[in-house]
């Protein structure tokens, strides 16, 4: 899944460079990259919603099933540097840019040292 958003990302990044500089006009929307945030709902709702499950799986709302990963960023030879270590987090006062910017760091950075728990349908089918 981490790697499928990261691609999502630089292809997007991709199209929209080569879009400019074959000197198309890109308005609103479409000259924003993708972010992480995004990134993410593709990978989990958007996803679902694309098969035809988002009834039933692709966020945690009661009733659908529990598909989810525990992350952990703190964890040993993680690739994800901790927050004390990261000034830009320090720096920030607001809670939401901070949430945003380990987003990112989890989206762009993390692998599978930074999955503690797996979770399909409930049942926890992987733990490290």
């Amino acid at each position: 899944m981490m790697d499928a958003m990261r691609m999502a990302c630089a292809a997007n990044r991709a199209l929209l460079a080569a879009k400019r500089q074959r000197g198309e006009r890109l308005q609103g929307r479409e000259d924003v990259p993708l972010d992480a945030g995004e990134a993410l709902f593709l990978a989990t709702q958007g996803g679902a919603d694309v098969m035809g499950l988002g009834d039933s799986l692709g966020t945690l709302d009661e009733g659908k099933l529990f598909d989810a990963l525990v992350v952990d960023l703190a964890v040993a030879n993680s690739p994800v540097p901790g927050v004390p270590q990261t000034p830009a987090v320090a720096r920030l006062s607001d809670p939401q840019e901070a949430w945003h910017l380990r987003l990112e760091q989890f989206v762009f950075l993390a692998d599978d040292r930074n999955i503690s728990r797996v979770y399909v349908d409930g049942r926890l089918v992987h733990s490290a």
